[in-house]
């Protein structure tokens, strides 16, 4: 299984001017191409830079999911990094409801983690986001703390 990615400089352009690199295979094994720029409009330092970018997702979404093609949730992703700096605003459905704002957020903290160069433009996305999570955790801790004073109670008397 091969989890590292090839680290070399940009392939040639083809003749329509694009840069079109392959980084790793889908699911049903064909090499994936991203094209990370044209030479007419993105310069070579900024095609290299997306390519870099693509690649150390795909070496992290491997080691990570222990799987050697690209992840059905990575792949959008990845595209988009293809196209060059990557700004998050919330969807629609998270304006209404933050358990779906939590999600995105949480997505955007992985990818995050993982190295990419991610921004939540959308200060409502990430307010709803973490609200809903913070709500989640006192909930839980609220139900640990209840049932660890009924079970100190009942071995220890009231």
């Amino acid at each position: 299984m091969s989890i590292k990615s090839y680290r070399g400089t940009l392939p040639k352009p083809d003749s329509q001017g694009r840069w079109r690199p392959v980084v790793g295979r889908s699911a049903e094994g064909k090499p994936q191409r991203f094209q990370v720029g044209k030479v007419t409009d993105t310069t070579t330092a900024e095609a290299q830079r997306r390519l870099d970018y693509i690649r150390d997702l795909w070496d992290r979404q491997c080691a990570e999911h222990g799987i050697d093609f690209w992840a059905g949730w990575v792949m959008p992703w990845a595209n988009r990094l293809a196209a060059g700096p990557v700004r998050v605003y919330g969807s629609k459905h998270s304006k209404i409801n933050s358990g779906q704002a939590a999600e995105e957020v949480a997505i955007v903290q992985r990818l995050q983690s993982w190295g990419m160069p991610i921004q939540i433009v959308d200060p409502e996305l990430e307010t709803s986001g973490y609200g809903f999570l913070r709500n989640q955790i006192e909930t839980e801790v609220n139900k640990a703390v209840q049932k660890t004073l009924s079970q100190l109670g009942k071995a220890w008397g009231p």
